[in-house]
């Protein structure tokens, strides 16, 4: 690896200092849309893929769907960690399942495990939502440690980019029905990935030591410098005082080593104001239509 990877991989190390002690966990967002006519087929299959992830006795952190107006929508998913995601992906989420899984394995496309791994198929992800779901963007981007596995577990129909932590905490998040929560795709300039680190490690602090309603602040990157946050707040008001101390302290750094960023959906019970905040962001609003979070 040499060049723009070999930059954004040598600050990733760095930036592990940084993060918040939830090494083993994968978590992802799908950004897609509806397919036409399957809004209906949607809200009746997605509180069964909820009941099978609560009883995962844990293993499944948060399974929770928004959806937009305009039938976009965005399901967010969080995992203890690469075994119990690859149960998720597989639609194994038995007990037995999650145990014989080894998330270093090798499967390959004909579903045969290598070096003692159990045989599987391997389904399309989005196969999990009975076509339903078209994935918006070039990839999916599943973040955490240890996803080889994982990724190609979802990888037969499905792009898909591994993501390693750069910086984050979280908080208790307590299920108010008032949270917000929101996550950027961004794509980092050649030449930055050592300012974008640095930059990561003091949002994160500042978010930390100031912000009581941030509950969650993650970023994570790929070797070839693709970007994904993940933010969630108590309220409208933490994510308003969130985005001033960005827009005050960091959005100009921000603009510099970032070239390219996607708009912000904003996720949950959103009030007026926090949108018209966003307006010039490209801000939309995903109500939340199910699910659970266990941060």
């Amino acid at each position: 690896m040499s060049g723009k990877g070999e930059s954004v991989s040598r600050s990733l190390c760095e930036c592990m200092r940084g993060c918040s002690g939830n090494a083993t966990v994968v978590q992802w967002a799908l950004v897609g849309s509806i397919r036409p006519g399957s809004l209906a087929h949607f809200h009746r299959l997605f509180p069964q893929l909820v009941h099978a992830g609560e009883q995962t006795g844990g293993a499944t952190r948060a399974l929770e769907a928004y959806v937009g107006a305009d039938n976009s929508v965005i399901v967010y998913a969080r995992f203890s960690d690469a075994v119990a995601a690859l149960a998720h992906v597989t639609g194994d989420n038995s007990k037995d399942g999650r145990a014989g899984a080894n998330p270093d394995t090798h499967v390959d496309a004909a579903g045969g495990g290598g070096s003692g791994g159990r045989r599987m198929a391997a389904p399309s992800y989005l196969d999990r939502f009975d076509g339903c779901v078209e994935l918006k963007g070039p990839a999916l981007r599943v973040c955490g440690a240890r996803t080889d596995r994982v990724c190609e577990a979802m990888s037969s129909s499905l792009a898909v980019v591994a993501c390693a932590s750069l910086a984050g905490f979280t908080r208790q998040v307590t299920d108010t029905g008032l949270e917000v929560m929101w996550t950027t795709l961004a794509t980092l300039r050649s030449s930055m990935a050592d300012e974008f680190s640095q930059l990561c490690i003091e949002m994160v602090g500042a978010a930390r030591s100031r912000e009581g309603g941030t509950q969650l602040f993650e970023v994570f990157a790929s070797a070839d410098g693709q970007v994904q946050m993940f933010e969630r707040f108590d309220s409208s008001a933490a994510a308003l005082e969130h985005l001033s101390f960005f827009d005050c302290d960091f959005a100009h750094r921000w603009d510099s080593c970032v070239e390219a960023c996607s708009p912000l959906r904003v996720c949950g019970a959103a009030d007026e104001a926090l949108m018209a905040a966003v307006a010039a962001r490209g801000g939309v609003r995903l109500p939340r239509l199910g699910g659970f979070a266990h941060i």
